[in-house]
């Protein structure tokens, strides 16, 4: 099968839908099918694939929606394109089959969070979008019903296909170093703020362990709050981390702090179970889902909750065995093959 895939991703440091595409893309060419990636960006390609380069359009408000309309042309010599972000990029639909993700509906959903481009481009773009693609797919029962609630005329075209991370051999830790771990961009929407007052409260009960913090800062004033919680002293921020060192940090964790306000669908949860990391996160949208009992899930907006259930799992080597076994159990539900299965199945119903 030819299959179009349109994305200006940085493969060598994927991040959310970055990483998605990578994992799609790695799926797509262990069934030996022929990939063309269409971008803006000369980014490194990878091996097994063709490229195609549109030319850079203007750094100007949606220029690149507009630059990009005679695009149909391009795309037509494939059986499918597929769109891992919302957005087509044609002003006249291509002689061929049209999939989009849609990950989430965050900017609808907590638009005090969004700047105000993309509350446009949800608002007034994405149901245009929605209408044009022949099929939808999204990775969480979660998502799926909000997308429906949004728009109740795309119910028939939402699939849903499973994200999934690769199988390797991974070292499984039982005795733990004495840290706390949050992994993912330090932004509001990911709830750090009730992170670092959980966290302090676990302090004031004598807990030894540190918090360390690895990801982008994304318009939050850290070095503020960790300030006014007074634990300048026990909260280590990392930045940006590479592949060995988020494999290092995850199997050694005493717990993976992950209680964000709302998910599509939460990567890290799928990588801290297969690492072997007792889990903490929310009891709302995607995150009970992915995690289900495979970790302690409480109301993200209540920082004393957060905190208690760290003092369980910190308590008791019992509970955090237990979890861990849970974990790397419910992890293996999410595989290639379920993933690259589905996803043909969608494919296979848009292209008769």
């Amino acid at each position: 099968m030819k299959i179009g895939i349109k994305t200006d991703c940085d493969f060598t440091r994927a991040v959310g839908v970055d990483n998605y595409t990578l994992y799609l893309v790695r799926a797509l060419m262990n069934q030996e099918h022929r990939l063309t990636f269409y971008q803006f960006k000369k980014t490194s390609p990878l091996k097994g694939t063709h490229n195609h380069y549109f030319r850079q359009p203007l750094p100007l408000p949606f220029y690149r929606n507009f630059a990009s309309l005679t695009h149909n042309l391009c795309y037509s010599s494939q059986d499918i394109v597929h769109f891992p972000c919302p957005g087509l990029d044609y002003l006249i639909k291509p002689k061929t089959a049209v999939v989009m993700n849609v990950h989430d509906l965050l900017p609808l959903i907590y638009p005090h969070y969004f700047p105000k481009q993309a509350r446009i481009f949800f608002r007034y773009f994405l149901p245009k979008y929605l209408k044009a693609a022949d099929a939808l797919i999204t990775s969480s029962e979660s998502a799926a019903n909000d997308i429906c609630r949004f728009f109740p005329s795309t119910k028939k075209k939402i699939h849903l296909v499973y994200n999934y991370i690769p199988t390797k051999k991974r070292e499984i830790l039982i005795e733990k170093k004495p840290y706390v771990l949050y992994l993912g961009t330090i932004q509001k929407k990911k709830n750090i703020r009730n992170i670092l007052k959980a966290f302090s409260i676990l302090k004031s009960k004598g807990f030894p362990h540190q918090l360390i913090l690895a990801g982008k800062i994304d318009n939050f004033a850290l070095e503020d709050e960790i300030k006014h919680l007074k634990i300048e002293k026990d909260v280590i921020y990392k930045g940006y981390i590479t592949e060995v060192e988020k494999e290092e940090l995850l199997k050694n964790t005493s717990l993976f702090l992950w209680p964000s306000l709302y998910e599509g669908f939460g990567y890290p949860l799928l990588e801290a179970m297969a690492h072997g990391a007792p889990i903490i996160t929310s009891n709302n949208s995607s995150m009970k889902e992915v995690c289900h009992d495979s970790g302690l899930l409480v109301d993200p907006y209540n920082p004393h909750e957060i905190a208690e259930a760290a003092e369980e799992i910190l308590s008791s080597q019992i509970v955090r065995n237990e979890l861990i076994e849970k974990g790397i159990k419910r992890s293996k539900d999410y595989s290639e093959k379920r993933m690259t299965d589905d996803l043909l199945k969608v494919y296979r119903s848009i292209t008769r």
